[in-house]
């Protein structure tokens, strides 16, 4: 969980959830892990985004019961698209706004040659992983008829 950029926290939460034999509810998430509610609350809501975690619905006292999301291939799409999509975007821009600032601002300078070549790396990180997004969502869409084997 920590090399997608998820705190320890999340890995505790998603191991649980995924080990579990029936879904599992946060009450009690927060009592084997002995942590907060509130830190339990913020983990599960991370792990929903980047769809991860699934509410699949509830149980005693309306409590609402998660399970691990299985498509591999569908988790790995969506955490490119939320998190490293916004994030190239965000290099862009900051490369956008220093490319149109004088070559020494400041007491900084630098070459313009490797500011350009710095916007083409970025181009180029940016269409690699819209590449490995539509990848992505071509395999889930193949792969979304294929059943997933019966306990026998």
């Amino acid at each position: 969980m920590q090399h997608w950029g998820f705190k320890n926290i999340h890995g505790h939460v998603w191991t649980h959830i995924f080990l579990a034999k029936e879904p599992i509810d946060a009450s009690t998430l927060v009592r084997r892990l002995g942590v907060s509610k509130a830190l339990i609350s913020l983990a599960l809501k991370d792990l929903m985004e980047y769809n991860v975690v699934q509410v699949v619905g509830k149980g005693q006292r309306r409590k609402i019961l998660l399970q691990a999301n299985l498509d591999l291939i569908s988790i790995i799409s969506n955490i490119l698209r939320q998190r490293e999509r916004r994030m190239l975007a965000q290099i862009g821009a900051a490369h956008s706004v220093l490319s149109r600032l004088p070559t020494q601002f400041g007491t900084m300078e630098w070459d313009e040659d490797r500011l350009a070549s710095l916007g083409k790396m970025i181009e180029s990180a940016t269409g690699t992983l819209d590449s490995l997004i539509q990848a992505g969502l071509f395999l889930e869409g193949a792969l979304s008829g294929i059943a997933e084997p019966q306990k026998s």
